[in-house]
């Protein structure tokens, strides 16, 4: 009797079980739908870690609002979650204004005066989401949370604004109000529909309609940029109607902030200009389309959809 070779066979029983799972694989990789941003809400703030302001836990930075019990920090904005290739076009950018500081002033001056940190990761290395600013830091009390959250969904439903993309423009340094932080940032192109006033003008609205400050809404360029309103500016709106700069452009006030330093040692505008038009990919050539507003009142974030 004839020896049997069984060599075909096995090879048939050991491989086709791998290459099943292989398929498997694929095929469910390719049915996976993209997470929901409710679910990316969910951890897209810090754990507290002290009630105390404390600039060591984080970088020497301070509160722009003070913690106090049955107060609710809250903040309007677009949120972007850049992919991995503008990703890439964002952290470029931000290395080579780290480098041209680096060769423009002693080490000794440049850890003294402050580094220029990235907003594209968290200290443990995770992308985080950028945004645009629909509103200041507002503060709320425990019983207007809800009205709060009910007055902003109304009010942007009625801006009929639907979702939109938008470009980039310059790169350059804004300060806080307070001007203890500067941040990198990217200009906005106006987009097609006037989006972005018309999303301000609703946001200003319910912030007025709470006693709240507002966005932008100052004649002055320089407080239009920080956000908030100096003195004299607030003296001059008292003798006029509140809705007189309802309808202002504030294109150039938006903006995105890619990096942040504690202090104002920062390259002219000329040097800024001269980095981004050496870059190979510039932030020019993205596209970003946003579909709803977030709303984040303490740790709770909600999305107006548009």
């Amino acid at each position: 009797m004839g020896l049997v070779d069984y060599s075909d066979s096995e090879d048939d029983i050991t491989q086709k079980p791998l290459k099943r799972k292989r398929e498997l694989k694929d095929d469910i990789s390719a049915e996976l739908p993209p997470l929901p941003a409710s679910f990316l809400d969910l951890y897209s703030t810090a754990t507290r870690v002290s009630t105390n302001d404390d600039p060591t836990l984080h970088g020497g930075r301070k509160r722009a609002i003070p913690h106090v019990e049955g107060n609710w920090a809250t903040h309007l904005y677009l949120e972007w979650h850049p992919t991995e290739t503008e990703s890439s076009i964002l952290t470029n950018l931000i290395k080579a204004v780290q480098m041209f500081q680096s060769e423009s002033v002693k080490i000794k001056d440049t850890i003294e005066r402050g580094q220029i940190h990235s907003l594209l990761q968290n200290d443990l290395g995770i992308q985080t989401p950028l945004h645009i600013s629909l509103s200041v830091p507002l503060v709320l009390q425990t019983h207007q949370k809800d009205n709060f959250l009910s007055s902003i969904t109304s009010a942007l439903k009625q801006s009929s604004v639907r979702p939109f993309e938008i470009q980039f423009t310059k790169f350059k340094w804004v300060s806080n109000f307070d001007r203890t932080r500067w941040f990198l940032v990217l200009g906005v192109q106006k987009p097609a529909n006037d989006e972005l006033n018309r999303l301000l003008k609703a946001c200003n609205k319910v912030a007025r309609s709470f006693n709240q400050p507002e966005l932008y809404n100052s004649a002055s360029p320089e407080t239009m940029l920080v956000g908030r309103k100096s003195k004299k500016s607030r003296a001059k709106e008292e003798q006029r109607p509140l809705t007189t700069e309802d309808d202002l452009d504030r294109t150039e006030a938006f903006h995105v902030s890619l990096a942040w330093s504690l202090h104002g040692d920062r390259l002219t505008q000329i040097q800024l200009d001269d980095i981004l038009a050496k870059m190979e990919s510039a932030p020019e050539d993205i596209n970003v389309r946003f579909r709803a507003v977030k709303v984040k009142i303490g740790n709770a974030i909600s999305n107006v959809e548009l």
